[in-house]
Protein backbone atom coordinates (compact mmCIF):
# COMPACT_ATOMS: atom_id res chain seq x y z
CA UNK A 1 0.00 0.00 0.00
CA UNK A 2 1.83 3.32 -0.94
CA UNK A 3 1.56 5.15 1.85
CA UNK A 4 0.16 8.66 0.38
CA UNK A 5 -2.90 6.26 -0.68
CA UNK A 6 -5.32 5.63 1.68
CA UNK A 7 -8.41 3.10 0.71
CA UNK A 8 -11.21 3.02 2.70
CA UNK A 9 -12.49 -0.22 3.42
CA UNK A 10 -16.43 0.33 4.59
CA UNK A 11 -17.85 -3.01 4.94
CA UNK A 12 -14.74 -5.47 5.86
CA UNK A 13 -16.33 -8.78 7.53
CA UNK A 14 -15.85 -8.95 10.74
CA UNK A 15 -16.16 -12.54 12.77
CA UNK A 16 -17.08 -12.16 16.32
CA UNK A 17 -17.31 -14.39 19.21
CA UNK A 18 -15.77 -15.78 22.70
CA UNK A 19 -12.47 -17.72 22.44
CA UNK A 20 -12.22 -21.26 22.43
CA UNK A 21 -15.76 -20.91 20.61
CA UNK A 22 -14.13 -22.43 17.42
CA UNK A 23 -13.51 -18.86 15.37
CA UNK A 24 -9.95 -20.33 14.61
CA UNK A 25 -11.25 -22.45 12.72
CA UNK A 26 -14.20 -21.07 10.89
CA UNK A 27 -11.32 -18.18 10.18
CA UNK A 28 -9.05 -20.69 8.43
CA UNK A 29 -11.53 -21.71 6.03
CA UNK A 30 -12.78 -18.69 4.89
CA UNK A 31 -8.87 -17.74 4.54
CA UNK A 32 -8.56 -20.83 2.57
CA UNK A 33 -11.19 -18.78 -0.10
CA UNK A 34 -9.22 -17.58 -3.86
CA UNK A 35 -11.22 -14.25 -3.20
CA UNK A 36 -10.91 -13.91 1.13
CA UNK A 37 -8.16 -12.73 3.34
CA UNK A 38 -8.47 -12.47 7.02
CA UNK A 39 -6.80 -10.61 10.18
CA UNK A 40 -6.82 -12.96 12.91
CA UNK A 41 -6.75 -11.70 16.64
CA UNK A 42 -8.00 -8.04 15.32
CA UNK A 43 -8.73 -6.89 18.94
CA UNK A 44 -5.62 -4.24 18.80
CA UNK A 45 -7.88 -2.29 16.87
CA UNK A 46 -10.74 -2.01 19.89
CA UNK A 47 -8.83 -2.49 23.30
CA UNK A 48 -7.74 0.68 23.23
CA UNK A 49 -10.74 2.42 21.43
CA UNK A 50 -12.94 3.95 23.93
CA UNK A 51 -16.74 2.45 24.91
CA UNK A 52 -17.82 6.57 24.32
CA UNK A 53 -16.05 6.22 20.51
CA UNK A 54 -13.29 8.11 21.24
CA UNK A 55 -10.12 6.79 19.72
CA UNK A 56 -7.45 6.44 21.86
CA UNK A 57 -4.36 9.20 22.05
CA UNK A 58 -2.24 8.21 18.84
CA UNK A 59 1.07 8.78 20.45
CA UNK A 60 -0.05 6.10 23.46
CA UNK A 61 -1.44 3.93 20.82
CA UNK A 62 1.56 3.54 18.57
CA UNK A 63 3.44 3.02 21.58
CA UNK A 64 1.39 -0.10 22.71
CA UNK A 65 1.13 -1.66 19.24
CA UNK A 66 4.96 -1.57 19.80
CA UNK A 67 4.85 -4.09 22.50
CA UNK A 68 1.88 -5.95 21.50
CA UNK A 69 3.29 -9.22 20.46
CA UNK A 70 -0.08 -10.11 18.22
CA UNK A 71 0.23 -6.74 16.08
CA UNK A 72 3.98 -7.09 15.85
CA UNK A 73 3.80 -10.62 14.12
CA UNK A 74 1.55 -8.80 11.72
CA UNK A 75 4.28 -6.74 10.49
CA UNK A 76 1.93 -4.27 10.05
CA UNK A 77 3.20 -0.71 8.95
CA UNK A 78 2.22 2.12 11.22
CA UNK A 79 1.32 5.43 8.92
CA UNK A 80 1.78 8.06 11.26
CA UNK A 81 0.08 10.91 9.26
CA UNK A 82 -2.96 9.05 9.30
CA UNK A 83 -5.90 9.63 11.75
CA UNK A 84 -6.90 6.53 14.22
CA UNK A 85 -9.63 5.19 11.98
CA UNK A 86 -7.85 5.72 8.90
CA UNK A 87 -4.71 3.44 10.19
CA UNK A 88 -6.94 0.93 12.22
CA UNK A 89 -8.50 0.45 8.10
CA UNK A 90 -4.72 0.61 6.39
CA UNK A 91 -4.27 -2.68 8.65
CA UNK A 92 -6.68 -4.48 6.83
CA UNK A 93 -5.72 -2.60 3.40
CA UNK A 94 -2.05 -4.15 3.75
CA UNK A 95 -3.55 -7.39 4.43
CA UNK A 96 -6.07 -7.32 1.17
CA UNK A 97 -2.44 -6.03 -0.88
CA UNK A 98 -0.55 -8.53 1.08
CA UNK A 99 -2.37 -11.86 -0.11
CA UNK A 100 -3.87 -9.89 -3.64
CA UNK A 101 -7.63 -10.75 -2.64
CA UNK A 102 -10.60 -9.06 -2.74
CA UNK A 103 -12.51 -9.77 0.53
CA UNK A 104 -11.19 -8.63 3.80
CA UNK A 105 -12.52 -9.99 7.26
CA UNK A 106 -10.64 -9.85 10.90
CA UNK A 107 -11.53 -12.02 13.79
CA UNK A 108 -12.72 -10.65 17.28
CA UNK A 109 -13.44 -11.59 20.12
CA UNK A 110 -13.89 -8.77 22.94
CA UNK A 111 -14.91 -5.37 22.67
CA UNK A 112 -16.64 -6.27 19.23
CA UNK A 113 -19.35 -3.51 20.18
CA UNK A 114 -16.78 -1.01 18.97
CA UNK A 115 -16.40 -1.69 16.07
CA UNK A 116 -18.96 -0.24 14.32
CA UNK A 117 -17.81 2.77 15.36
CA UNK A 118 -14.92 2.31 13.25
CA UNK A 119 -17.01 0.16 10.68
CA UNK A 120 -20.65 1.23 10.59
CA UNK A 121 -21.33 -0.71 7.20
CA UNK A 122 -19.69 -3.31 8.50
CA UNK A 123 -21.04 -6.74 8.27
CA UNK A 124 -20.87 -8.96 11.85
CA UNK A 125 -21.38 -12.49 11.82
CA UNK A 126 -21.40 -14.14 15.62
CA UNK A 127 -19.93 -17.65 15.38
CA UNK A 128 -21.09 -19.68 18.91
CA UNK A 129 -20.50 -23.56 18.36
CA UNK A 130 -22.17 -25.92 20.23
CA UNK A 131 -20.02 -29.00 19.51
Amino acid sequence: MNNNDISIISQPIFLVGAERSGTTLLRLMLSDHSQICWCPEFEYVVDKFGDDGIAPNLDQYYEWLETHWIFQATDFIINQSLDYNELVNSFLCQQLERENKKIVGATVHRHFDRLPKIWPDAPFYSFNSRW
